[in-house]
């Protein structure tokens, strides 16, 4: 599940690096991997194994989750917070990719999008720098940790490797660094979670997300040298 919160990152950087063309062949690739793997499955049980699969209406257990504790089992079970959950998902991501994630190569959505339509005209593949995409991916997963209907313990080993990173490009003071991360380890260590350990790590996941957005928004093209 992971994997599908860092696809509309990958996407993009797919779309930047190489246009229609290499978006397409990545997900041509990607879709025919997976159908290869499904292949028994469908074969067999068909309508089963896609509705299982893809089951989007299935109901979280409030027992077990570790971020929404304080907003209490009604609201949690409601379909209406969990549609303002994809509606905010989804924003997040119109920003970032519209806005944010252009800014990381001193460019713009609009020249993006239509040198990536232009893109049969390239005879090479725009090289991207590793903090470009490193900050693409990682913030596309963030954002997809801090939407999530519910995260339990497992879950914790989707974004901890990324917390480091994220923590430099928000640009926060050095002491604040060190409390964002203690709040979000201290959280994932409360068994079962609380009111308090569920409002910490909100309340760390969103200062991280707004601080490193921030930053994004704020980076200015650096001086070539002379």
């Amino acid at each position: 599940m992971n994997v599908m919160l860092m696809l509309p990152g990958a996407a993009f950087l797919w779309w930047r690096a190489g246009g229609w063309r290499l978006a397409l062949t990545q997900a041509t690739v990607m879709v025919g991997s997976q159908v290869a793997v499904a292949a028994p499955f469908l074969w067999a049980y068909p309508v089963e194994y896609v509705t299982r699969a893809f089951d989007f209406g299935r109901q979280f257990d409030f027992t077990w989750t570790v971020n929404w504790r304080f907003v209490g089992a009604q609201v949690f079970d409601s379909q209406q917070w969990a549609l303002a959950l994809v509606i905010t998902h989804a924003v997040l991501l119109a920003i970032l990719g519209l806005m944010l994630w252009p800014k990381l190569s001193k460019s713009t959505a609009w020249k993006i999008i239509m040198d990536g339509c232009l893109a049969k005209r390239r005879r090479t593949l725009t090289v991207l720098s590793t903090e470009e995409v490193l900050s693409v991916m990682f913030t596309s997963n963030f954002i997809g940790i801090v939407c999530a209907r519910s995260l339990h313990y497992q879950f914790y080993a989707w974004y901890f490797h990324t917390l480091p990173f994220l923590l430099h490009k928000s640009q926060l003071s050095f002491p604040v660094q060190l409390g964002v991360w203690a709040a979000i380890e201290y959280a994932w260590n409360v068994y079962p979670s609380t009111i308090f350990s569920s409002v910490l790590l909100v309340a760390a996941h969103i200062t991280l997300l707004a601080a490193t957005m921030w930053a994004m928004a704020a980076q200015k093209p650096k001086r070539k040298s002379q």
